[in-house]
């Protein structure tokens, strides 16, 4: 955020870490880091689950547009051990 301010940027800009990842993937990251069985992980598929709203199998965005700026961002696995 202070990268934007200093540099009076205008814009969408996405703040999002290198990594693509999927939903699955990224659970199991997170229960690794935590020590927590991941056979404990019940994988639901859409068409199982009964929520009104549609949900995207990827959900990467692009971050091109920040890093041009110098932004110097953290990986996924950095961002994760940060905050367990």
């Amino acid at each position: 955020v202070i990268i934007i301010i200093e540099k009076n940027l205008k814009g969408l800009y996405h703040i999002t870490g290198p990594n693509c990842i999927n939903k699955i993937d990224f659970i199991k990251l997170i229960a690794n880091e935590l020590k927590i069985n991941k056979n404990l992980i019940q994988i639901v598929h859409e068409k199982e689950n009964q929520n009104i709203a549609k949900r995207p199998d990827s959900s990467c965005l692009n971050n091109d547009k920040i890093i041009k700026e110098g932004l110097i961002l953290s990986t996924l696995i950095d961002g994760i051990k940060k905050c367990v």
